[in-house]
């Protein structure tokens, strides 16, 4: 009664309230995943933790993850894309799962969760978990100005397991070099869209579960946190950290999205505790680390030198750092050895299906990068010097202090309060709207190192963890395009730092060490969900409000997918009008690559940094438009789709095809009839047929064939 009250009172409360049902799916199959996953890691921890630890049941989690993925890697690309492939391994993993419940069902009968000691800090965690389901309720396209409304998602996050599911093989993509990186989560996306039925719309209907499933990684990453930081001090501090890491504005946005940041942070920082945990040095825990550390690299390529190879440094380091007793000499080096040699091998035999998948496609086992040294497979020149200019390191940049200032010290997505407005960059769009700000998380994590640095039982550990943080910063200012983004593994060494520091608070004062943590506690998290809920609000879209521009209420991004019924059309992503065309249409995309995952008709496109269909074409016909639209009709092409903006920043920034001039294009826009309402933002052509060509021009047409009621939705 009440909430149907409030439904009808209050605007677009009957869709926030209907969220959770909503995400019943979503959470069904991320669970359903994270099962499979407990199971498939029992017989794995066992033999390689066989000695229980305080973190035994994350490892599990982890190493269980860990292989679940790297099952679906290679029966997707050996064996194929199907059912069979997808349901096997998940079966095996819950059947696994469910047979060691039964096994220890006493155990479980005479176990008493409420008597357990479970910290007074566990609620900090729940405003940054509400914040991630909110946020991945809805759909790409609605949410997120800063990464350009989830561009990324729907151009290949989730576009490739679309395509891999209609091709039936995960296999590389000439027309989309994304496809050609690891891709380890990417795996899962498809194996839940298998799940949602596999055909043309599955993808769509799996966008909440791959979003849910992907936000799940965050808390993984927590998991490992507290774990790390319970070797040197209480738990109840530790979960405020991991608090404080959900509620940091760039895991708010990567984390609700269905990209591969939270899968990285969670397979590292599950590592990192392991790593810490005292026990012995062997091969065992080395290829478990191994396993961990290459599984977040194949999940993002960056997290390998930025926090695979610091972690395994961090495992081979002295005993003091540890806590560990040192035996003889001679046995302690004899251990570190087999650690070392088993990291390196544990992680190459994981890395090994991407190495061999990209060789055997391209001939260069890590394509597209390292193109002039191990090969450029089907790109030519310009398409290598086009991909390595807009990933490589900007020499016009501004100084290393200043970037760090703007892109990561004080920036919103690090929980900085407050700044000063920004003006746009074509070339650099992933940037929150002001910058400069206050820097509350990383106050704190400076906080808590300073109180770890003044403790002689975690001093050595502080400075291992600066090492680790100043090793990121150098290499992503040396190597990367500086973007804010590429800095969340900053949150690894930074989230543990602040969270054994925290543990320290009522050592050092006496006087108010009943009172201070609690409102510590409190400030941190208040502050950081301050600046997480202004951030959801500031990166929706903006809509004309009586002439005042406002931003969207995020109530109407809250499953908007499709939903005919919806109050504000503008947030129904899933209503492409390119779906209204006849079954026997395809199109051509040129430019505009933000909507691929909506398209359910036949398309032919091209990434931003390969060969464009089209200018081949022109290439191929010496750029005559009555060759080119002959050549266009022969493959089937009956529609156009131009995403003029796209291609004017293209040409500005990294760079558009040199094949397809921009005169030659609006040439060619003119000999077509277009099929929609000029109002539309991104047009939409129609081929002529050949007999009507010849002779006229583009204004002849009028607005013939321009799909009903079209302008009407939008």
């Amino acid at each position: 009664m009440v909430f149907a009250i409030f439904g009808a009172l209050v605007p677009g409360a009957q869709w926030a309230l209907g969220m959770p049902l909503n995400l019943v799916p979503a959470l069904g199959v991320a669970g359903l995943l994270w099962a499979a996953a407990f199971g498939l890691g029992d017989p794995i921890r066992r033999w390689l933790l066989p000695n229980p630890t305080g973190c035994s049941a994350l490892a599990q989690a982890a190493l269980g993850m860990a292989a679940l993925l790297l099952a679906l890697f290679v029966l997707f690309w050996i064996v194929g894309v199907n059912h069979i492939t997808a349901l096997l391994p998940i079966a095996l993993g819950v059947g696994i799962l469910l047979w060691r419940l039964y096994q220890s069902r006493q155990q479980l009968n005479q176990l008493d969760l409420a008597a357990r000691a479970w910290p007074w800090t566990l609620p900090t965690l729940a405003p940054g978990v509400a914040l991630l389901l909110v946020a991945a309720a809805c759909p790409p396209g609605t949410l997120w100005r800063v990464e350009a409304f989830a561009y990324d998602v729907t151009s290949y996050h989730l576009q490739i397991p679309k395509e891999w599911i209609a091709v039936g093989r995960a296999t590389p993509l000439d027309h989309n070099v994304y496809s050609f990186l690891p891709g380890l989560i990417e795996h899962s996306y498809t194996a839940i869209g298998l799940i949602f039925g596999g055909g043309s719309s599955a993808m769509r209907d799996a966008v909440y579960a791959c979003q849910v499933f992907h936000a799940s990684f965050a808390l993984l990453a927590v998991w490992g946190v507290v774990e790390a930081a319970r070797r040197f001090g209480p738990t109840p501090a530790a979960v405020v950290a991991g608090g404080a890491l959900l509620l940091t504005p760039w895991v708010v946005v990567t984390g609700s999205l269905a990209y591969n940041e939270m899968a990285a942070l969670g397979f590292s920082t599950a590592a990192l505790a392991i790593a810490l945990q005292p026990g012995p040095l062997g091969w065992r825990r080395g290829a478990a680390l191994g396993l961990l550390l290459g599984a977040a690299t194949l999940c993002k390529l960056p997290a390998g030198p930025m926090i695979a190879l610091p972690i395994a440094v961090i495992a081979l380091s002295p005993d003091k750092l540890t806590h560990t007793k040192a035996g003889a000499k001679q046995t302690v080096i004899s251990h570190r050895l087999q650690l070392g040699a088993a990291i390196a091998i544990a992680g190459l035999i994981t890395l090994a299906p991407y190495f061999a998948r990209n060789a055997i496609a391209t001939g260069n086992p890590i394509f597209p990068f390292a193109t002039t040294l191990l090969g450029s497979g089907h790109w030519d020149n310009t398409l290598s010097d086009r991909w390595h200019t807009a990933h490589m390191l900007d020499a016009n940049h501004a100084g290393t202090f200043d970037a760090l200032s703007r892109q990561w010290l004080r920036n919103i997505g690090y929980g900085a309060l407050g700044g000063t407005p920004v003006p746009p960059e074509s070339n650099n769009i992933a940037r929150f709207s002001s910058e400069r700000g206050l820097p509350v998380l990383w106050l704190a994590v400076l906080t808590g190192c300073a109180l770890m640095l003044g403790h002689p039982r975690t001093w050595r550990t502080a400075l291992v963890l600066i090492a680790f943080l100043l090793w990121q910063l150098v290499f992503w200012r040396l190597t990367t395009h500086l973007q804010s983004r590429f800095l969340i593994y900053t949150l690894v060494p930074g989230s543990v730092m602040l969270a054994i520091g925290a543990g320290r608070v009522r050592e050092v004062t006496q006087t108010l060490r009943g009172v201070l943590p609690p409102i510590a506690t409190m400030l941190l998290i208040l502050t950081l969900l301050t600046v997480s809920l202004t951030t959801l609000w500031q990166q929706a879209p903006e809509l004309e409000d009586d002439g005042v521009t406002v931003h969207r209420p995020i109530w109407m991004a809250i499953d908007s997918l499709g939903d005919p019924n919806h109050p504000d059309q503008l947030a129904m992503p899933g209503m492409h009008p390119i779906n209204l065309l006849g079954p026997e249409t395809k199109t051509l995309i040129v430019g505009d690559n933000s909507s691929l995952l909506y398209i359910e008709r036949p398309i032919v496109y091209g990434s931003a940094f390969d060969s464009n269909p089209l200018a081949q074409i022109a290439r191929a016909a010496n750029g005559d438009i009555a060759e080119i639209n002959a050549a266009l009709r022969a493959q089937g092409i009956t529609h156009v789709w131009v995403g003029w903006s796209e291609v004017a920043r293209l040409a500005q920034t990294y760079g558009f095809d040199e094949h397809l001039p921009p005169d030659l294009l609006l040439a060619l826009a003119e000999s077509w009839r277009p099929a929609l309402d000029p109002s539309w933002p991104v047009p939409l052509y129609r081929l002529p047929p050949a007999e009507l060509e010849a002779g006229h021009a583009g204004a002849d047409f009028g607005g013939a064939g321009i799909l009903p009621a079209i302008a009407a939705q939008r």
